[in-house]
């Protein structure tokens, strides 16, 4: 039994080792890692700024696209981590993988079609929700796409065929090309939507527009005047050190406490006329 795991482990990452160095023959850190977080997230800025604002992702620097994007990075990181630890130990097979996948690629298409449902049947608040569930499906059955390559691997004694070369494809249809924009364009309806988003309030004494953080940009803020018409949001970058305030509900605008001003009482009259 031990030497059965053992086995597994040893197959295991060999086809880690086998897999790295393909992508670093591919292009190196063009395809590693850092290269795709980045792709992955310059993809959901894209979408989460396809209405209104393409302008917003020129003010991104390249590790802000990359925690843009973190959702679905992480997302696709573990379920490829967990996937290569359950092969490690041997508990898990291609085959069994390719079944999570396909159970996972269905519930996610079934969530994003779930959300097209008239507002009449499904709400537009639940809607949305389904339709950021089932862009985070499709990122998870990326990651498990990335541990069924390994395992086909290790059944081919690391030969690589034109079939790992079609889940190398399935990879990146799925973590690059559906999972961001699906995931960024519902993160934005609920962001930008004033009655939906809970994007937090920043605010400044003597300052009464109501302004939404969306994110921080280095020493700036990036905020947002939220409108219904996409066309008529307003953006602003703001100074961190210039006194706002940011929370999480809308700060009361305090009355003023300045004494009201006493009407004179008029004078007396003398003789039908004022004293002089």
């Amino acid at each position: 039994m031990d030497d059965d795991k053992d086995k597994h482990a040893t197959l295991t990452i060999r086809a880690v080792a086998s897999l790295s160095s393909l992508v670093a023959q591919l292009g190196g850190a063009l395809i590693g890692l850092g290269a795709v977080a980045y792709v992955i997230g310059y993809q959901y800025l894209a979408a989460y700024y396809a209405d209104d604002a393409h302008w917003v992702r020129s003010l991104y620097g390249a590790g802000d696209i990359i925690r843009a994007g973190a959702v679905v990075t992480s997302v696709v990181a573990l379920g490829g981590l967990l996937t290569i630890m359950r092969l490690g130990a041997g508990s898990w097979t291609a085959a069994g993988l390719e079944k999570c996948v396909l159970i996972l690629g269905a519930v996610g298409s079934i969530s994003l079609a779930l959300s097209f449902l008239p507002k009449t049947i499904l709400p537009p608040s639940i809607a949305l929700h389904v339709s950021l569930a089932g862009g985070v499906l499709v990122a998870a059955s990326a990651g498990l796409d990335i541990g069924q390559l390994i395992a086909r691997l290790k059944d081919s004694g690391i030969e690589w065929k034109s079939a790992h070369f079609d889940l190398l494809w399935g990879i990146y249809v799925a973590a690059i090309v559906l999972a961001p924009p699906i995931v960024g364009g519902a993160q934005a309806e609920i962001d930008f939507d004033p009655k939906l988003s809970k994007l937090p309030f920043v605010s400044k004494i003597g300052l009464n527009d109501q302004l939404r953080l969306v994110t921080a940009l280095g020493d700036k803020l990036l905020v947002v005047s939220l409108s219904d018409v996409p066309e008529k949001r307003t953006y602003r970058l703001l100074t961190t050190t210039d006194g706002w305030t940011i929370s999480k509900e809308l700060p009361e605008t305090k009355p003023s406490r300045l004494p009201a001003r006493s009407k004179a009482k008029p004078k007396p009259r003398q003789n039908g006329l004022h004293r002089p």
